[in-house]
């Protein structure tokens, strides 16, 4: 008789942001948030605004509606409160830290492929 064993890892990858490193899981309920918020993040920040017809309060208010895009998305991945040291890390620079954002975007997709590839292969 042959024992075959199967070593199981905890679901969750490391990000280092910085000094700090963080645990993002990706147990189904996570990824299924993690896809949702980003579909919702995406559909805030590619909304056509006509930045040129807005006031200086409109354009402030347009700002702060996609930095507070932006915190709930690290914040669901990184946990609550992650945002400041990440954006301190970021060198506080937008920039940057969309390019934390679309790190996470292209790890979800990889993690979704697998999922997908996964459920294919266990339908009853």
């Amino acid at each position: 008789m042959a024992r075959i064993t199967v070593q199981l890892e905890q679901p969750f990858d490391e990000f280092e942001i910085g000094d700090n490193v963080y645990k993002v899981y990706y147990d189904d309920e996570s990824l299924k948030k993690y896809e949702q918020q980003l579909n919702s993040f995406h559909d805030e920040v590619t909304a056509k605004k006509n930045v040129d017809d807005m006031t200086a309060a409109e354009k402030e208010q347009l700002e702060e509606k996609r930095w507070t895009a932006v915190k709930r998305v690290l914040e669901l991945f990184f946990g609550e409160g992650t945002f400041d040291a990440i954006y301190s890390a970021s060198g506080k620079s937008m920039i940057q830290m969309m390019n934390v954002v679309n790190a996470l975007t292209s790890w979800v997709q990889d993690r979704m492929q697998v999922s997908d590839k996964r459920d294919y292969y266990t339908k009853t």
